[in-house]
């Protein structure tokens, strides 16, 4: 299992649960963060293992650099060096309750993006 054992571990003696510092070890979410879980298995759950189970963190702003929009928020990327986590990130953003910034280098008509090059649909942003 990862991270038994190891410093992220919040069992007192052997880890600090992630903490990097004391101040980090007084603060409030700091118990919050990771947290030990036992689950059975077995046909009758006789067998328990332990696991570490790491909160996600909520993500409020997403931050993300597009060539084109159009006024639905559509997002295109055709210039942009790097294509990677994009709609990833937009998603995180909005399942998290967060909102989606887009930074753009020009504006383009409504429904005037071919569809697949649309790389962040409008719902995200």
């Amino acid at each position: 299992t990862i991270g038994m054992g190891t410093y992220v571990d919040p069992t007192p003696g052997v880890g600090c649960g992630g903490a990097a510092n004391q101040r980090a070890l007084e603060s409030p979410f700091h118990k919050e963060l990771v947290t030990k879980i036992s689950l059975g298995f077995g046909p009758e759950k006789e067998q328990e293992m332990e696991y570490l189970l790491y909160k996600a963190l909520p993500i409020q702003v997403a931050i993300i650099r597009a060539t084109t929009a159009d006024s639905s928020g559509n997002l295109s990327f055709e210039h942009e060096s790097l294509l990677c986590d994009q709609r990833i990130i937009a998603t995180a953003a909005r399942n998290s309750g967060g909102v989606v910034l887009a930074q753009v280098e020009r504006l383009a008509a409504l429904r005037s993006l071919p569809s697949r090059s649309v790389g962040v649909p409008g719902a995200m942003v």
